[in-house]
């Protein structure tokens, strides 16, 4: 099953940038990214899938066709409509990884101090950097890379 390397946050907080600051990924492929332990594949998703129109399930269906050991994904923090359908929060959406026995290896959650909402049990307990929108990207990846040991 998948390892989950999640990046939150809402609108404005630098979480396409420090994604692609991450991995060097322009659009959503796989990458090979060195860590502490060996080098590892993984499926980077640019752009949150709230804002991509994708529900958690299939986004589940997604991955596991195509077969992704690792996969680094945004969410928003909260829900988004879009045509009147509501796209669940970042948490409803970790939620559901663990539910189909996905393992969330780490949390990053930009733009805020806190979470009014609090992550399922079974996922880290998530590291903040709440001044985003005013830190330099580089610096943002390269404390998330100490977090994650990737190198």
């Amino acid at each position: 099953m998948p390892n989950v390397y999640a990046i939150l946050g809402d609108a404005n907080t630098r979480k396409s940038s420090t994604t692609r600051a991450l991995t060097g990924v322009e659009q959503h492929k796989s990458v090979t990214v060195a860590t502490a332990s060996g080098d590892i594949e993984v499926f980077v998703q640019i752009s949150s899938l709230q804002e991509l129109n994708v529900f958690p399930n299939d986004f589940i269906s997604q991955v596991m066709a195509e077969g992704h050991k690792n996969v680094l994904v945004e969410l928003w923090i909260s829900s988004r409509t879009h045509m009147r359908t509501v796209y669940p929060p970042g948490p409803d959406y970790l939620l559901a990884f663990l539910n189909a026995g996905w393992a969330i290896r780490h949390v990053v959650v930009l733009g805020v101090s806190s979470v009014s909402r609090s992550l399922p049990p079974g996922a880290p307990s998530p590291n903040f950097i709440p001044q985003s929108a005013s830190t330099p990207v580089n610096r943002i990846a390269s404390q998330i890379r100490a977090w994650w040991a990737w190198l």
